[in-house]
């Protein structure tokens, strides 16, 4: 594009030629077919966002906004572990699926994970030994009985790992940060051994809802050891020798 102007001042006469050129250049821009995109969001308790919540995926690191929402825009594909790094939760909460979570993610892939908290619940309880009524029986069978802390318990659930209790010397024992569920409450294998001939109650069956707290107490009944025949001392009077006369 051409332009000219002349003008005149101080009986002098001046021209100006202007020119101006537009380039259209086209640029490659290649986007990158190794990376991948993780976006979700982290739920309290109750359904709300988790907002200010410091979260790291690989060397990358963000923080959920106001709505609990979080985004990393380019990850390297391949295995990428998701955990918290900082932030306040509620206390008892418990995240699901639980963090640091390990991912796989594809070139070129959005993956999308919503993670939610859950208020964990308590089970706690006492173990008893339960005597007979006898006053007679019952001294002659304290002294065999157990100490409370080699009678420990297990919990497990499906797709859980069992966990495990070892009783206070008074018996008491608990199982804090339990995710909603149904559990089953038994004896470890090495207590059962120690309580074989035992009134031992049957697994319990416990179903635990969001920050509950329950309370149950596992009672054995001690029955006497029985003995067997071939523990009885033989008691065959022996014929004493001839005496001189």
């Amino acid at each position: 594009m051409l332009s000219a102007k002349v003008s005149h001042q101080d009986a002098r006469w001046q021209a100006e030629l202007r020119a101006s050129v537009n380039l259209a250049l086209a640029v490659p821009v290649h986007r990158r077919t190794d990376l991948a995109r993780l976006e979700g969001r982290l739920l309290l308790p109750g359904g709300a966002g988790a907002p200010g919540l410091l979260l790291r995926a690989g060397d990358l690191a963000t923080e959920t906004d106001g709505e609990g929402r979080f985004v990393f825009e380019a990850l390297p594909a391949g295995s990428v572990t998701l955990s918290l790094l900082g932030g306040t939760l509620p206390p008892g909460t418990q995240l699901e699926p639980a963090l640091p979570l390990l991912l796989n993610l594809r070139p070129q892939e959005t993956r999308r994970l919503e993670v939610r908290g859950l208020q964990t619940a308590t089970l706690s309880g006492r173990v008893q030994l339960r005597l007979p009524e006898s006053p007679e029986a019952r001294d002659l069978l304290a002294a065999e009985l157990p100490p409370l802390s080699q009678l420990g318990l297990q919990l497990s659930a499906p797709g859980q790992a069992p966990l495990r209790a070892v009783p206070n010397p008074d018996g008491s024992f608990s199982f804090p940060g339990l995710r909603p569920g149904t559990y089953t409450l038994l004896f470890a294998p090495e207590a059962q051994a120690l309580l074989a001939g035992h009134g031992v109650p049957a697994p319990l069956e416990v179903t635990l809802s969001d920050a509950e707290q329950r309370e149950l107490d596992v009672d054995v009944q001690w029955h006497p050891r029985e003995i067997r025949i071939d523990e009885v001392q033989e008691l065959t009077p022996v014929p004493l020798p001839p005496q001189a006369p």
